[in-house]
């Protein structure tokens, strides 16, 4: 990497890292874990204050971290197989269940892993670093930033880095429903077991996930019933 600028997506943004070879934050973006136990599903005390300490960004890589950013405690919650890291700004309890708030950064080439829908909630994209692409059904949208691209309730979509840089864009979720457990849902998900050998989750995960958050998340063309399959 030589002398160029890794930018780290613990900040505020993404000028906050300046170290020529990126730093432990930033060295969080090569590679994945090892293989964790099977994925459950059990509530995990997220609560601030739950006794559970602010993370040092320089340290631990464990589920669902706190880190400490511009005097600020906020939770942050990464996805190994998909290179998502979001940082959670406003969560439901904060804002009576009507919004969910967080940054979404994305190293180069990332992007999720398959188009998906939501239901009964809208998701509106900032973008506040980089460039990004959208498909919304057939359309195809770049965004920069300042841009905003605004995800219609129950319409499938796909996105990813469109750019050579880390790109950083504020979501806003409208209700928040259960987004964040969610998120670490698939969190826990993704460091649990994998496929046939591949960084895929299984199957039997992804479907006890799906059906858990079917509120919060849908795929296209795929019925309830076929998913129910898969823990038959």
């Amino acid at each position: 990497m030589g002398g160029r600028l890794v930018a780290c997506p613990w900040g505020d943004d993404l000028r906050d890292c300046r170290r020529p070879r990126g730093c432990q934050h930033c060295s969080l973006w090569r590679g994945f874990p090892p293989r964790r136990p099977r994925l459950s599903l059990q509530p995990s005390g997220r609560a601030p204050g739950d006794g559970r300490p602010a993370v040092d960004p320089g340290g631990a890589k464990s589920h669902s971290e706190l880190a400490v950013i511009a005097g600020h405690q906020r939770r942050v919650i990464e996805n190994p197989i998909s290179g998502e890291r979001i940082v959670v700004r406003q969560t439901a309890a904060e804002t009576g269940g009507q919004l969910f708030v967080f940054d979404l950064f994305l190293p180069p080439g990332a992007h999720v892993p398959a188009r998906h829908a939501h239901p009964i909630q809208e998701e509106q994209f900032t973008v506040l670093a980089g460039r990004m692409r959208f498909r919304l059904g057939r359309r195809i949208i770049e965004a920069g930033p300042g841009e905003t691209v605004v995800v219609p309730v129950g319409k499938a979509h796909w996105f990813g880095n469109a750019g050579v840089e880390v790109s950083q864009a504020r979501v806003e979720v409208r209700p928040a429903l259960r987004t964040e457990e969610f998120f670490e849902a698939n969190e826990t998900m993704a460091r649990a077991g994998h496929f046939l050998g591949t960084r895929l989750p299984r199957l039997s995960d992804l479907a006890r996930v799906l059906l858990e958050f079917e509120r919060e998340v849908s795929v296209p063309n795929v019925p309830p019933f076929l998913v129910r399959g898969f823990l038959a």
